[in-house]
């Protein structure tokens, strides 16, 4: 294990306990171990992670601007999706994987091409869902995080797979905690002064 995957695992576990408490600092946190990440993929030859990283590193600038900001310009609210939005999510999930594995399949050596398409897509609509802050990006990262591990330990990188353990039991925990009832309430009561005394970062005006 190298001092780049220590920072980068480092902060990313810091970027997960920060999205249990919804708090904005889980995308600038975030943002050092996507970095960091990118640059030990580039450096092992896994050059399409390193490209996921980029589109991480976009949507975690994104997300960071949208939590701080929202529609109104005040900081965004913990909402969910649909019952239409989640089948239609979960069917673009599933079709986009099967479309992924089926090219990795016939056009590369990828050794479990569907799993591996499964979970990036997945990662993406965890991501995606996050910046929206909507509960169901918690369920997937979970599944994310449970398919990850098999994945990891039929690969032999035990070291990842022991990490994306402790992912899950934060994605639990994050679940719990942006869930509604009374102990969500307690939680946003606990969260209150950090969302109101963060200052959103200046962004350059476009156009």
């Amino acid at each position: 294990m190298t001092s780049l995957e220590i920072l980068a695992a480092g902060f990313g576990l810091a970027s997960v306990a920060l999205t249990v408490r919804a708090s904005v600092w889980c995308w600038p946190v975030g943002l050092v171990s996507v970095l960091a990440y990118a640059a030990l993929f580039v450096e092992i030859k896994l050059y399409a992670d390193a490209c996921l990283q980029g589109f991480f590193f976009a949507t975690g600038l994104h997300g960071w601007w949208h939590w701080a900001r929202g529609r109104t310009g005040m900081p965004l609210p913990i909402t969910s999706l649909t019952a239409r939005e989640r089948w239609a999510t979960s069917l673009i999930v599933l079709a986009g994987a099967g479309a992924a594995g089926l090219s990795f399949a016939a056009f590369t050596d990828a050794s479990v091409p569907y799993l591996d398409s499964l979970v990036a897509g997945l990662s993406v609509t965890a991501q995606l869902l996050l910046m929206r802050k909507k509960r169901e990006t918690w369920a997937y990262w979970i599944a994310v995080d449970v398919l990850s591990i098999g994945l990891y330990l039929y690969k032999g990188i035990y070291l990842t797979a022991g990490l994306y353990g402790i992912f899950l039991v934060m994605a639990v925990q994050g679940q719990r905690a942006w869930s509604t009832g009374s102990s969500s309430a307690n939680f946003f009561r606990r969260t209150q002064d950090t969302s109101s005394s963060y200052e959103a970062p200046r962004l350059p005006a476009s156009g």
